[in-house]
């Protein structure tokens, strides 16, 4: 299910947000076990209760974190409209599958589309890159387009 909010109005704000913070690395907030027992070693380390390491590091962006929009594009998607507590039901999931009826029949990685440009912005911001360099395939397809982009 997608929400009903403009996509370009979400990737405006998420250019309005990286441009005003270009050096920003968004960290994944803190590991939330979700009932789970997690267990902190003495080097320092996470283990679950079946002795598995956890790399609380590890992993996609949190749209919604302690009641309030968390990385780039939650925080974009909340300036747009999105209300939080609908926000945070998408957990998981990529922008494009919460803004595009039919991403998963597309692909959702060609920067040549508003999609794959989310999607590409997204992963940048996840994989730790500052928003002023993550969100660049979003800008160059605005920039194609000589679309406003504020």
């Amino acid at each position: 299910m997608t929400l009903a909010i403009d996509p370009i109005a979400v990737a405006r704000k998420a250019i309005e947000l990286a441009d005003a913070n270009p050096d920003f690395e968004y960290q994944n907030p803190p590991l939330e076990a979700d009932g789970e027992v997690i267990f902190e070693l003495a080097d320092g380390s996470l283990v679950d209760g079946e002795g598995d390491y956890v790399d609380p590091t590890s992993g996609d962006c949190a749209y919604v974190s302690k009641g309030a929009p968390s990385c780039l594009f939650g925080q974009a998607a909340v300036a747009a409209g999105v209300p939080v507590e609908e926000l945070s039901k998408h957990e998981g999931n990529a922008i494009s599958m919460l803004l595009f009826e039919d991403a998963e029949s597309k692909d959702r990685w060609d920067s040549n589309t508003l999609m794959g440009a989310m999607d590409t912005s997204q992963r940048r911001q996840d994989d730790k890159q500052p928003w002023g360099k993550s969100i660049e395939p979003l800008k160059a397809y605005f920039a194609k387009r000589e679309l406003a982009v504020v």
